[in-house]
């Protein structure tokens, strides 16, 4: 990681501050030690760029006759600045000069000269420290649709002392993953007791991600007060655009599902959040019944073709095992990725359903279907599995998925007469249907309520959809310590280290890999993290890589470049109109 010097620079209407990139910016040649904030110092000197020196004051009261500047005494008559400054630099220090005008301040005036009780000196009295406060900021705490580049304005009850920022070690400016970003920030000239902070140019910044400004105990007010806390600012930046647009695609798309129900306490897909919380570790146990039943969805396109991601969430699975190779686990996530080419033909502005694949977290179950250029995809031939029957892709674009009960396997589709089975690679297109366990959902309409699925009864019931890209994907902060939701971190490291289109000299993107768990082992591993053949991250990372890997060869041209990925900040409106109109 490069550090960025700290240096201050007066430019328009704010003091700038570069903050280093890096966890400190120390070395010098001071006369102490390298540190980061007072506390590393001993008692008496203060951390002033990285080193502790001799501390002579803190505020202007300390200094007779003078001004406190950077913690050093300095005459009121000296326009001098210490410290590594570069520009014009105003020194904004009171006037306490005297004035020309008033003939007792001359050395001639007769009389006594006024003086102030208690030190014999003509200064007024020193302002009441008063503690530094926030009082307002833009973007507000929590908010979620801060434009990129963004600027943040704080807004404190007092002006600040520049002075104490230091070179930008008691300011930070985080990402999502708690990663340095490289900032400015300054008061603002107009209006002092107003911080503004703005990602430097190099910044890479991510869209649908929560930041953080950290401010610490050292920065001072005009008056010497500080904050009785650190200062933690969270804010989060607005998603891709045409989040509606997108939406009506996963709609259209939204696949027919039969689920099988053997223990209905984790036999229905709902969403991570179900029993009210964020903390996935009590998931299970919060766990009693059927629940409300929704689906996440995710897309990326590129000039040729829609790639549309459902994601069924399980709050646990194969509770009745007990083998030890195939425990209980807390979590399940079934995955169904449907494959559209885009046409001009305004009879079908969704384009045509051209395949589509459903996996499991461990990929074991992986099933495939495609339709042969120049055939209805009604007509669609599966992977090796027979003909996919049209009363099984419902209305000529849904595709009808059976789940098994306990295991969640996804089952491809079939309207052949068959006994029933449980979804095994035996089993092959066979639905494991015909013991009145099954219930049928389909997506819903805007006019429907979704409900807990009442009674024995089998549907069909309306499910609702999330976008991940705004439902989980914003939370990928919440993770480790800092929070309840997401196990740890990963990267995409595909099979050309990222999809086309993407800057090479970008970061790689970390990921939230799975969610927490405590008592059992979990199978809730996150998309950001499942693949084929190897290649981990590949299924929603670069849809195209893994409808090839998976020996799908679509009947026509395929553009392997993205003109939108909500998960690489991509958004080309031209390429991808008008799904990003």
């Amino acid at each position: 990681m490069i550090a960025v010097p700290p240096v201050f620079r007066a430019t328009g209407a704010l003091l700038l501050l570069f903050a280093c990139a890096s966890i400190a910016c120390g070395g010098g040649d001071g006369d102490g030690p390298a540190c980061r904030v007072d506390t590393d110092c001993e008692r008496g000197r203060s951390c002033i760029d990285g080193e502790c020196r001799q501390l002579e004051c803190r505020v202007d009261a300390d200094c007779e006759g003078g001004t406190c500047d950077r913690f050093r005494c300095v005459p009121h008559a000296s326009s001098d600045v210490t410290g590594d400054v570069t520009g014009d630099v105003t020194d904004t220090s009171p006037d306490t000069s005297p004035d020309a005008s008033d003939p007792s301040a001359s050395g001639d005036a007769t009389g006594p000269a006024p003086s102030t009780p208690g030190n014999g000196s003509s200064d007024p009295p020193p302002p009441t420290v008063q503690a530094l406060e926030l009082v307002e900021a833009d973007p507000a705490e929590d908010a979620s649709d801060a434009s990129i580049p963004f600027t943040l304005r704080l807004r404190f009850n007092q002006p600040l002392d520049a002075s104490t920022f230091v070179g930008g070690l008691n300011l930070r400016l985080r990402d999502p993953f708690e990663r340095l970003v490289p900032f400015i920030a300054g008061p603002d000239e107009d209006d002092p007791a107003v911080l503004v902070v703005e990602p430097a140019e190099d910044a890479f910044l991510r869209t649908n991600a929560r930041y953080q400004f950290h401010m610490n105990t050292n920065v001072r007010g005009s008056t010497g007060g500080r904050l009785d806390a650190p200062l933690v600012h969270g804010f989060g930046t607005a998603p891709l655009p045409a989040l509606e647009v997108r939406e009506a695609w996963a709609e259209h798309y939204a696949p027919v599902l039969h689920q099988q129900v053997i223990v209905p306490r984790i036999d229905t897909f709902t969403r991570v959040d179900f029993d009210g919380d964020l903390d996935a570790t009590n998931n299970l146990a919060a766990s009693t019944g059927p629940q409300e039943p929704w689906v996440y969805w995710s897309m990326a396109a590129t000039s040729t073709h829609v790639f549309l991601h459902y994601l069924l969430y399980f709050p646990g699975g194969n509770l009745v095992a007990s083998a030890a190779s195939d425990p209980p686990y807390e979590h399940q996530f079934v995955g169904v990725l449907v494959v559209v080419r885009r046409t001009d033909d305004p009879e079908t502005p969704f384009g045509r359903f051209e395949a589509a694949l459903t996996s499991s977290t461990s990929l074991v179950y992986e099933r495939a279907w495609r339709a042969p250029a120049g055939q209805d995809p009604a007509g669609a031939v599966s992977g090796g599995d027979g003909r996919l029957p049209a009363a099984d892709l419902v209305d000529g674009h849904r595709l009808a998925l059976f789940l098994a009960g306990r295991t969640h396997v996804p089952c491809p589709p079939s309207n052949r007469p068959s006994p029933p089975g449980d979804c095994s690679g035996a089993d092959g297109p066979n639905a494991p249907f015909g013991d009145g366990l099954g219930r049928t959902f389909l997506p819903r309409t805007d006019d429907e309520d979704i409900a807990i699925p009442a009674g024995n009864g089998l549907g069909p019931f309306p499910y609702g959809l999330l976008p991940m890209e705004t439902e989980l994907w914003a939370r990928r902060h919440l993770f480790g310590d800092q929070g309840d939701l997401f196990q740890g971190t990963t990267t995409y490291d595909g099979p050309a280290e990222r999809p086309p289109a993407v800057d090479p000299d970008a970061p790689t993107p970390l990921f939230p890999n799975a969610l927490r768990t405590e008592e059992r082992r979990t199978e809730g591993v996150l998309p950001f993290d499942w693949g084929a053949h190897g290649d981990s991250g590949t299924w929603i990372m670069d849809p195209v890589h893994y409808v090839s890997r998976a020996g799908i060869t679509l009947p026509g041209p395929i553009d392997d470049t993205y003109c939108l990925h909500p998960y690489l900040d991509l958004a080309d409106p031209e390429a991808c109109a008008p799904l990003l109109d």
